[in-house]
């Protein structure tokens, strides 16, 4: 969760990190930076593809005062408190 807050706040240098895309629904329940999950129809088997969906739920599911934590150290402080 710590990687995703980093690249979703710019701390990375985005030619080097993996694109997230962020949900283009206007009326999201929650937090405003929640990432659009990818669908397919084909039975995916990789770990990678179901790794990356169980991320993409954990941090869909986080609060919105977490998630708008101003440093990654509030964040982390926020994770585990909350934990």
């Amino acid at each position: 969760m710590i990687e995703v807050f980093k690249i979703l706040s710019g701390i990375y240098d985005n030619n080097a990190v993996p694109v997230l895309c962020s949900a283009v629904a206007a009326t999201t329940r929650g937090h405003n930076k929640k990432l659009f999950k990818p669908f397919s129809r084909k039975k995916c088997t990789s770990e990678v593809f179901k790794l990356t969906v169980q991320v993409i739920d954990t941090w869909n599911s986080l609060p919105h005062d977490i998630v708008d934590a101003q440093t990654v150290n509030l964040f982390k402080i926020d994770l585990i408190n909350t934990g």
